[in-house]
């Protein structure tokens, strides 16, 4: 009887903080780019950089995104005022995970760029 309350608050536990793990805030390292090039912005040509090419496309519409570890991620506050200026580059984001979409709170570049 003592194992089944045991495992049974073990249960009730794992449920509980699996949303709150989603929504705690957390700090990744990748790229902001546009949902239209995604990963790569291979197709824009060769005198293109990522930078210039995620903010042709956004300005054409396309969404920001955040790409970590090959897993491209949507953006809820595309207004969010780092995005702009750091579309291309590697950052370190900070926000809240849901899903698969990412709610920005802080963008820094990293130490020694």
């Amino acid at each position: 009887m003592r194992t089944l309350k045991v495992a049974l608050t073990a249960v009730v536990f794992a449920i509980i903080a699996t949303p709150l793990a989603q929504t705690s805030e957390q700090t990744w390292t990748g790229k902001i780019s546009d949902k239209m090039c995604g990963v790569s912005h291979v197709g824009m040509g060769e005198n293109v950089t990522d930078r210039e090419c995620t903010l042709k496309c956004v300005k054409g519409g396309s969404p920001y995104v955040f790409v970590v570890d090959k897993k491209v991620l949507a953006v809820a506050n595309q207004k969010f005022e780092g995005l702009e200026t750091h579309a291309g580059h590697t950052v370190l984001l900070t926000g809240q995970l849901k899903d698969s979409t990412i709610t920005v709170s802080k963008i820094a570049m990293p130490k020694g760029q």
